[in-house]
């Protein structure tokens, strides 16, 4: 078993609950497409161009000359080789290229997510032959697991707990219930400034790719003039205190009620012969209205 040296913070998965991230990827550009891509034009140039040079004339007189030389051919295969030695691994498609990887609370299995959506629980004890290679050209580790399924992890990624990776990895338990720091810290704060500033100190390279845009070329160049300005210097505050500045207005009624002309009733009770007075409805008052309706008729 393998016990953390610090205590395991562990995030809401939308699928699995509690899981604690030990190494996840961004794969939303695929920058490994393009040179997948470059590798299968490089390689059907170099066949159009060795079938031209040994099997039968493809090419014009002047294009023959220049591409059926060996200082065109052997450059070219050797670029088409290098290609290969760094990308072939992206042929097994997205199915084996490791994305995300959580460990479960219990210590005992972790979630794999590859890059084509998929998610598998498997349990530590049955990884095997964990390796590592690291060339020129490449930099990755193979996994197998199961019977005869086989995965790898590659690409600058954005979270990585390489010691628990490397215990999941030898068949290992992690001991998610670390007694040792199980207790709030808060109360015992006992770091010292120096102690503070070598943490601060300790940054994350951070790699980001940019389309090459005109906007994306504007903006760089922009924040380097900007960092340049700053160290420098030459930067100056020029805002001032707008004085007298009211947040809101206060804007009168346009209509104004007159308080002075009296209501409905307000100095007495309105007598028949008002010009307000109502007359009640009563049966005699609806009779009159009837007659008055059928004279009309």
């Amino acid at each position: 078993m393998v016990t953390p040296r610090c205590k395991l913070h562990f995030i809401d998965h939308p699928r699995y609950g509690k899981v604690y991230p030990i190494i996840t990827h961004d794969f939303r550009k695929n920058y490994f497409t393009l040179p997948v891509i470059s590798y299968l034009g490089l390689g059907a140039v170099n066949t159009v161009v060795l079938y031209g040079t040994f099997i039968s004339q493809v090419f014009t007189p002047m294009a023959q000359s220049f591409l059926c030389n060996p200082l065109f051919i052997l450059p070219s295969l050797y670029a088409n080789y290098v290609l290969f030695d760094k990308y072939y691994v992206y042929f097994f498609g997205g199915r084996s290229h490791i994305q995300n990887m959580f460990l479960k609370t219990s210590g005992k299995s972790v979630i794999v997510e590859t890059r084509d959506g998929a998610s598998t629980e498997i349990k530590n004890n049955i990884f095997y032959h964990p390796k590592q290679i690291k060339t020129g050209y490449e930099d990755r580790i193979d996994i197998g697991y199961g019977a005869n399924k086989y995965l790898f992890i590659k690409g600058n990624p954005l979270i990585k707990d390489m010691e628990l990776l490397e215990a999941v990895l030898l068949n290992k338990q992690v001991d998610v219930n670390n007694i040792a720091y199980d207790y709030d810290v808060s109360n015992e704060f006992t770091w010292k400034f120096r102690e503070i500033v070598e943490i601060k100190k300790q940054r994350r390279p951070v790699v980001k790719y940019h389309w090459p845009t005109a906007k994306s070329l504007l903006r760089l160049q922009n924040i380097g003039k900007f960092n340049r300005a700053s160290q420098s210097g030459s930067i100056k505050d020029r805002t001032t205190v707008v004085k007298d500045y009211v947040l809101y207005a206060f804007n009168e009624e346009v209509y104004s009620e007159d308080t002075t002309a009296p209501l409905p009733g307000e100095f007495g009770e309105i007598k028949p012969g008002d010009p307000l007075y109502v007359e009640p409805v009563t049966p005699a008052l609806i009779e009159r209205q009837n007659k008055r309706n059928q004279a009309i008729e």
